[in-house]
């Protein structure tokens, strides 16, 4: 992913967002970054490094300073994202309007709701690791709270979502049970059924055996069957058989680089 917005300035050390695995070089680009992100800068984004790359990269010392000194005065965090809209002639005051009125929004939100939003966001982005430890966070703080059961159990869910996207089949499958246990979930079952398909290692409890229809078993079964199928056809499969067909050694080591991306993508995701 990539961002090439309408301003050119000359910057030797871009600003890099891990969350997007990117680096901003202009204003507008990180303008962009904060309108389409809010959730995952509004608490985090003004900080030194920020304050550096305005500075030194970006010749705006001004604009910098005066960041820095509502920082140090405990200004509004939301007051200072618009700011840099602002100063970015990016996005017109309707959409800047609009922008505030969503942070508002946001802000109404309970600590704990708010925090799961953040966390949803970063699951978008593929940042399953952070993701884990701000759902666990939340499981963390709902412990002694009653009346929570519909949050922790979209937590649960969520969380297993993420170890299953991390290959981490047994976490997955004792996340989705929690969930199951709190909201009787039929798509947490079905996580659960597909589970045990995918890792031989994981055995369905009879309890949820039980529970399972032969009309959900059956669509299911077809479900991933049909993923399944659509994996075998995708373009990098017939590109991997396509290496091995013209010559064993020239599709190791192309399988090997490939490898090797994956590994950094996993290593990204956690």
């Amino acid at each position: 992913m990539s961002l090439r917005l309408c301003r050119s300035e000359k910057v030797k050390n871009p600003y890099y967002v891990s969350f997007l695995g990117m680096n901003l070089y202009s204003s507008q680009e990180l303008a962009y970054v904060i309108y389409h992100y809010p959730l995952l800068v509004m608490d985090c984004l003004v900080d030194e490094r920020l304050l550096d790359f305005l500075r030194e990269e970006l010749n705006m010392g001004f604009l910098a300073l005066k960041l820095e000194n509502w920082k140090k005065s405990g200004e509004d965090p939301d007051e200072m994202l618009i700011f840099l809209l602002q100063e970015s002639d990016y996005y017109s005051q309707n959409e800047i309007s609009e922008y505030r009125q969503t942070l508002s929004g946001y802000r109404k939100q309970p600590p704990a709701e708010m925090k799961k939003l953040k966390a949803d966001a970063l699951f978008g982005m593929r940042q399953y690791g952070k993701a884990v430890r701000l759902y666990q966070e939340i499981l963390d703080d709902l412990q002694e709270e009653t009346g929570s059961d519909e949050l922790a159990a979209a937590v649960w869910n969520n969380l297993g979502a993420c170890y299953g996207r991390m290959f981490l089949f047994a976490r997955a499958a004792e996340a989705y049970e929690k969930a199951y246990n709190r909201s009787g979930s039929r798509e947490c079952l079905r996580s659960l059924y597909w589970i045990e398909k995918l890792d031989s290692r994981i055995a369905l409890g009879e309890r949820f055996r039980a529970v399972i229809t032969q009309e959900e078993r059956n669509a299911w079964e077809e479900q991933l069957l049909t993923a399944r199928e659509k994996a075998a056809q995708s373009d990098q499969v017939k590109q991997v058989e396509t290496w091995f067909c013209n010559g064993a050694e020239d599709g190791e080591k192309a399988a090997w680089k490939l490898v090797e991306t994956w590994k950094s993508e996993y290593r990204a995701m956690i």
